[in-house]
């Protein structure tokens, strides 16, 4: 396959010589401005100044890509390994250029040895730290997280915000979308808001609203909401790269809900509360985690899991708890 590469603003490592460089040789870098390359089966066929392409190429290819405007390097193979390092190394790679040997690198503290050492003392979250400084991003967007560190949210310019799934300042915690549903809700939504030192408490940047059937389940009402959401989070990058954003201060209040962390406890059916209570627990911990509850016959005792119930209202003499099966 032939493939040239064309109106190359710059074409970068253009030596016609194949010595070894070292030292002070590798600070010089030859280029060839308003290029073209030539690439047969994956080598280097020809290059040259794009006035020398009807001379050099008189027959075009079929495959033609136009890099106008753009910078291409050229790759090589260096024969040996080198070890990854998380931080830069690039104050090495000037002292090379300069003309230090590995030694001298070396007896600065740098070179792959102390790269090693380096590497080895440092912690899981010295590393990810470094990873994500090197990203160099001017702004984070988070969903369905824990605790960030400050050093993570504070990192960017333009600071870090969080899409949440319920009209805050109702339903701070864990688990919104399922409290909506158990609390017998009839609307949720998204909130985006800029992250703070607490739980879903920061400045809030829009939010939009949804209404909720009386039969969804948290399942359901989830996929609803992630397509509420996703357009949640582009319009909010949209007003921070404009520089629109409005943020309101969340109050609050006695009256606020919260989205507690789900678990086995508060999961389990209590049998003895109103029908439309065990209806919406039913709902909104369907299909994950479920709700749950003791299942005995005679002498044996089960875990059921409950992912579905309807509601009928009729006149019985049935001990509340117990299970019959009818033709209806």
């Amino acid at each position: 396959m032939t493939t040239l590469i064309n109106n190359i603003k710059q074409l970068i490592g253009t030596r016609e010589e194949t010595t070894l460089l070292r030292g002070t040789a590798l600070a010089n870098l030859p280029s060839i401005e308003n290029a073209f390359i030539l690439i047969e089966d994956g080598i280097i066929a020809d290059y040259g100044a794009m006035y020398e392409l009807e001379l050099k190429v008189p027959q075009l290819p079929k495959d033609i890509i136009d890099a106008q405007g753009k910078f291409v390097l050229p790759c090589w193979c260096d024969s040996h390994t080198h070890l990854v390092f998380a931080a830069s190394r690039e104050e090495e790679f000037i002292d090379k250029i300069k003309g230090m040997s590995y030694a001298d690198i070396a007896a600065k503290g740098g070179g792959i040895l102390n790269s090693a050492k380096k590497l080895e003392a440092a912690s899981e979250d010295e590393l990810f730290l470094s990873e994500l400084k090197s990203l160099n991003a001017n702004l984070q967007v988070v969903v369905a997280f824990r605790m960030l560190p400050e050093a993570v949210w504070r990192m960017p310019k333009l600071g870090t915000f969080n899409l949440h799934a319920s009209l805050l300042p109702n339903y701070r915690g864990a688990a919104p979308i399922n409290w909506a549903i158990i609390n017998g809700e009839t609307k949720t939504g998204v909130t985006t808001f800029f992250i703070d030192d607490k739980i879903d408490t920061g400045a809030m940047i829009l939010n939009a609203t949804i209404g909720i059937s009386p039969n969804e389940n948290a399942g359901e009402l989830h996929d609803r909401l992630m397509v509420l959401g996703s357009e949640a989070v582009v319009e909010t990058l949209a007003l921070i790269e404009k520089g629109n954003v409005q943020t309101s201060v969340q109050q609050d209040n006695p009256e606020i809900k919260t989205a507690y962390k789900l678990n086995r406890e508060n999961c389990k059916i209590d049998w003895s509360k109103p029908a439309a209570e065990i209806h919406n627990l039913i709902r909104g911990l369907s299909p994950y985690p479920s709700a749950w509850c003791f299942f005995k016959d005679k002498e044996q005792e089960w875990n059921v899991k409950i992912y579905e119930a309807k509601i009928i209202f009729e006149n019985h003499s049935y001990t509340i708890g117990s299970i019959f099966t009818t033709k209806k």
